[in-house]
């Protein structure tokens, strides 16, 4: 995969101009595809997300962490773009929780209760790397492990 700073800067200009993305999960060889709503920490390199834990997304991300996350990335481009970002959902753990919620109300203020109460599970996605689609022959990558 291939990734130059260009490419970086529209990615980041994508996540950042958004909220939410479509989440797909699996469980039982299903997929399923969640609306969420997100924010980005380390400059998109983890995302955050919240469920309720009595949810199939909860259920699958418990079987199977790999995760792909798709950002309709027009709202922030003006032109037709999809950033679709791959990697690891992990539940966070007691010692980043409280930065990964604050990070999430700054995002969504108001799912700041959703988030923080006991029925939910906080998410963090390390991305290991996203596509960046403006058209079936302008595709470009970002490997994140490569910087």
């Amino acid at each position: 995969m291939t990734r130059n700073d260009d490419t970086r800067a529209v990615i980041a200009d994508a996540l950042a101009g958004n909220a939410y993305a479509v989440l797909a999960t699996e469980g039982g060889g299903q997929p399923h595809a969640s609306f969420m709503a997100y924010a980005t920490l380390d400059e998109g390199r983890r995302l955050v997300f919240a469920t309720y834990r009595d949810t199939r997304k909860y259920r699958n991300l418990q079987h199977n962490a790999r995760v792909a996350l798709l950002v309709d990335g027009k709202a922030a481009s003006g032109t037709r773009l999809a950033v679709t970002a791959v990697g690891r959902a992990v539940e966070v753990e007691a010692s980043r929780r409280e930065a990964a919620l604050a990070a999430h109300a700054r995002a969504h203020p108001e799912l700041a209760e959703f988030a923080a109460a006991s029925e939910s599970a906080l998410f963090m996605v390390e991305v290991d790397w996203f596509e960046s689609a403006a058209g079936i022959d302008s595709v470009q990558w970002w490997q994140v492990n490569e910087d």
